[in-house]
């Protein structure tokens, strides 16, 4: 949890003022190879995929306006699980099980998220 905290500190703490500075930092490969290092010490089988998605709950944290739009339900989850994620690696000495719980929620909600996103953009497009 340690390198998580260390990583959010120096790597990606200094990009939080403003959501395209945030969401351009977010795609570094750098940034990524060494969250996924960081990750799969505390979660082996944690793949690039879940790692962009652990990084993406740091721009839901920051800017949820910006990134979620107009609130409902399955957005108010993803908005939750992004903060008691932050809350699990940033704000609390954690244990690993929970903040594995926390990263499996998240991802849960980001999921179902996106699912809903995609038919929410798909359906505007259909009205015209």
């Amino acid at each position: 949890m340690e390198n998580l905290r260390k990583i959010f500190l120096e790597q990606i703490k200094p990009h939080t003022d403003t959501f395209n500075n945030l969401s351009s930092h977010l795609t570094n490969y750098n940034l990524l190879v060494d969250t996924l290092s960081a990750l799969q010490k505390i979660k082996p089988l944690c793949s690039r995929s879940n790692t962009r998605q652990f990084l993406s709950h740091y721009i839901v944290y920051y800017f949820p306006n910006e990134v979620v739009g107009e609130t409902s339900d399955i957005t108010e989850r993803l908005i939750k699980s992004s903060q008691t994620l932050y809350n699990a690696h940033i704000e609390t000495e954690t244990l690993t099980l929970e903040f594995v719980n926390a990263l499996n929620e998240y991802i849960l909600s980001f999921t179902e998220w996106q699912k809903f996103d995609k038919e929410k953009l798909a359906g505007t497009y259909r009205d015209y």
